[in-house]
């Protein structure tokens, strides 16, 4: 059996979608048209509409309607959202669960910030940072001057 890409999905023996194709489609179903989710997703907007049709194409299916103004899902496209969206919600969590889980950070943090920045915004949440994080060490460095941060050790 020949391998596939580990980013396709085989439907059906006949039919093979991508993933980044479906969070496309979901991507352009919510913010309600290619412009938006070509800014979202930080792609151009040929990107997502090349997508979006690729995934047409392999579903055999027509998921939205184009106009100049606006893009709205079919029928079947509304339907294919609404059962992959809590999907896709829950392949978030599972990832997210797993990366919460990989540890506190350790190492060197160096922080230049102006005094007044720092009394205002930094110590009450470095303070909880530090707690969280209890194997890193913080070199923190509090002046309103100009500094050259490249140079500076």
């Amino acid at each position: 059996m020949p391998l596939r890409p580990p980013h396709s999905v085989r439907y059906h023996r006949t039919m093979t979608w991508r993933f980044e194709d479906m969070l496309t489609f979901l991507k352009v179903v919510e913010a309600g048209g290619v412009t938006a989710a070509a800014a979202e997703l930080k792609l151009s907007k040929s990107v997502v509409s090349k997508r979006v049709s690729d995934l047409e194409d392999a579903l055999g299916l027509s998921l939205l309607r184009r106009s100049t103004r606006h893009v709205t899902p079919t029928e079947r496209g509304r339907s294919l959202y609404e059962q992959m969206r809590p999907a896709f919600g829950a392949i978030d969590q599972i990832v997210e669960n797993v990366t919460d889980h990989a540890g506190p950070l350790n190492g060197h943090l160096r922080i230049t910030a102006p005094m007044s920045f720092a009394t205002m915004h930094l110590g009450p949440i470095l303070a909880d940072f530090a707690r969280l994080h209890p194997g890193l060490e913080f070199a923190i460095n509090l002046d309103d001057r100009i500094q050259d941060l490249v140079s500076s050790d």
